[in-house]
Formats: C-alpha cells, structure tokens, sequence
C-alpha cells in the first residue's frame, strides 16, 4: 500500500491498520456509506431542554423544548451516536474487535465483512458483494444512508486499487490541486530550488 503525503493523523485511524493491508492482499470489496445527519440518531438517556429557536415559537417566551433526539453541538452527542450504531450493529450480528473499537466484524460460515467506521464514514469489505448488498440494505432500515458505491475516497484520500498486484494506490492529488486553487497558484510554474545537505552528525 502506497500513500503520497499523507496526513499522519488520519494516515494512523483509516488508511494503514490491516483492514485495509487485508483489503488489498485478499481482493476484498470496499463499499462506502454515508449515514446522513448521524449524530441526531442518538437516543438521549437525561433530560435536556432549550430555548425554541429564533423563529419557532410555541406558548408564551418562557417555553423551553425538551429534546428527543441528540443534536449536533452537545458534548454527549458523539458517544449518543457510538453507542447508537454499535446497538445496531450488535442486533445485525457483528461483534466489535478488542484491539480495535472502531472497526466490527461479522462472520458466519464462509461470509465475513469487515467494517471500519470513523464517525459517520462506514466502509464494507467482504469477497462477497451479495453479503455487502445484503447489510447495505440492513443499515438503511435503521438510519438515511447514502451508498456511494464502490470506496473511492477515504476522508479525502483518494484510494486506487490495482487488482492485478493486489495493492491500493493512496494519495492526495485533489486535495494538492485544490489547495494550490484556493491560493491562486494552479498556474504556477515549478523551479528548481537549492536545498543545502548537511552531514549527519
């Protein structure tokens, strides 16, 4: 697996722990889903109130909304949802690894599907695209689900796989091509540039 400059940050959570080694080596399928507005899935287990929001008004100014759901913003909200696709996910049959609480796994017979998750980013790999079709289809009963198809981007990585060599190509070039964009630079010419070597000492 080879990556070009990669952000060493997401480089350690997603795009080198053996998922995706395994992805490469045993020519598994990699589909990518998108669980729309995740964080608003979680079941709240307190009491919270707010203030209505500037517009929605019910009852006299002193009215407060008692929440039902879990809301973008609150500190509890990204561990509402964890705990909420971990259920699910437990009630689909998979079982969460020890070594790594992102990543669940599920096995039976001949299928097997592995399934890292950053936040809301869920990636199926499996020999079997049917199995993938099958749980695909299972999550969109429990949450809006976007299927994107075929894993392309991983958090703005682009993945290229090379199924003959058994490899997967990791690299930025969209991210470079829109950063030199966004600083008006995509016209620029390269130069040669003096870089002085010193001994190691």
């Amino acid at each position: 697996m080879h990556l070009l400059q990669g952000t060493p940050h997401l480089n350690r959570i997603i795009l080198n722990p053996p998922e995706m080694n395994m992805a490469a080596v045993e020519d598994l399928e990699l589909r990518s889903v998108d669980i729309t507005s995740a964080f608003t899935n979680g079941d709240l287990d307190q009491e919270i109130y707010m203030k209505q929001p500037e517009g929605f008004h019910i009852g006299g100014p002193n009215k407060v909304c008692r929440l039902r759901k879990s809301l973008y913003g609150f500190k509890q909200s990204a561990r509402q949802w964890n705990k909420k696709l971990h259920s699910v996910l437990t009630e689909l049959g998979f079982k969460q690894i020890e070594s790594d609480r992102s990543v669940h796994i599920y096995s039976n017979g001949e299928v097997r599907i592995i399934v890292p998750i950053y936040i809301d980013d869920i990636t199926l790999a499996s020999k079997s695209p049917a199995a993938i079709d099958k749980y695909v289809q299972l999550l969109s009963q429990h949450f809006k689900c976007r299927d994107l198809g075929a894993t392309r981007f991983l958090l703005g990585i682009a993945v290229e796989r090379d199924w003959p060599t058994r490899t997967l190509n990791l690299h930025q070039c969209q991210f470079i091509l829109d950063t030199l964009e966004k600083h008006s630079m995509s016209d620029c010419k390269p130069v040669q540039t003096c870089y002085q070597c010193f001994p190691e000492s």
